[in-house]
C-alpha cells in the first residue's frame, strides 16, 4: 500500500506541477489519493513554485566536412611504344611522333608529362604527341605521371632516336656547271661521225 501511495504521489506532483492548491484524500482502506478538485474531508497542499531552468540559446553553425585527400593511383605500367628505341626517323620537317601506354587508365586529376632530352616539352592529358622542327641527330625522350599536387607518381624508361634530314642548298651555293665534282661529273664527249664513210650518190649523165 506504501508502494501505491508513493506512485500516486509522483504522478500528482509531475501532473500538477504548475497547480497552486492539490487536494489530498485518504480512503477508508488508506488510500491517498490527490486530486486539483476540492472534495468533502480533502487536506488542502500548497505546491510550491516549480523551480525553472533556462535554457542557454544555441548558436548555429555551419559543418564543412574536411576535405579527405587523394588517394595516389598505383600505375603499374608507363612505356613509349612510338618511336621504338634506337630507331631511325627520316622526315625533312622534322616531325616525331610519340605514343605511350599507360596501365592503369590516367586518373582524371593526374596529368602527362612528356620530356626530350631531359627538357619538359608538353603537359596534358593526352596519351599521343607531336614534336615538330626536331632537329637531325640524336634525341632521347621519356615521359612521367604527376598528380594534382605535382607529385611524380611513376616516370618512364628513356628511349633514344635519330632524326635524318636532307639537306636543301640554296640557290647561292648551287654548283658551278663549269666546275668538275661529285656533283657535276663529266659529261661525255661526242664523237662527230666518219664523212668519208658516208657513201655518194652516183650522177648519171643526161644525153
Amino acid at each position: 500500500m506504501k508502494i501505491r501511495s508513493l506512485l500516486l504521489i509522483n504522478l500528482v506532483l509531475v501532473t500538477y506541477v504548475t497547480a497552486e492548491t492539490v487536494y489530498k484524500t485518504v480512503d477508508e482502506e488508506g488510500n491517498i489519493y490527490f486530486s486539483d478538485t476540492p472534495a468533502e474531508g480533502a487536506e488542502v497542499i500548497e505546491i510550491k513554485e516549480a523551480q525553472t531552468i533556462n535554457i542557454p540559446e544555441t548558436k548555429s553553425f555551419d559543418y564543412t566536412p574536411s576535405k579527405e585527400k587523394q588517394t595516389d593511383v598505383q600505375y603499374t605500367k608507363i612505356v613509349i611504344t612510338n618511336p621504338e628505341n634506337d630507331s631511325t626517323i627520316q622526315n625533312n620537317e622534322g616531325n616525331v611522333s610519340i605514343k605511350v601506354k599507360i596501365e592503369p587508365a590516367l586518373y582524371e586529376k593526374d596529368l602527362i608529362v612528356f620530356f626530350m632530352d631531359g627538357k619538359q616539352v608538353s603537359t596534358g592529358k593526352t596519351l599521343q604527341f607531336s614534336l615538330t622542327n626536331v632537329d637531325r641527330g640524336s634525341h632521347t625522350i621519356d615521359v612521367a605521371v604527376k598528380n594534382e599536387e605535382n607529385k611524380l607518381l611513376r616516370r618512364s624508361g628513356k628511349v633514344v632516336f635519330y632524326v635524318r634530314r636532307i639537306a636543301r642548298l640554296s640557290p647561292d651555293l648551287a654548283p658551278d656547271p663549269n666546275v668538275i665534282s661529285p656533283v657535276n661529273p663529266p659529261k661525255p664527249a661526242i664523237t662527230p661521225p666518219n664523212i668519208s664513210s658516208i657513201p655518194t650518190s652516183t650522177v648519171i649523165p643526161v644525153p
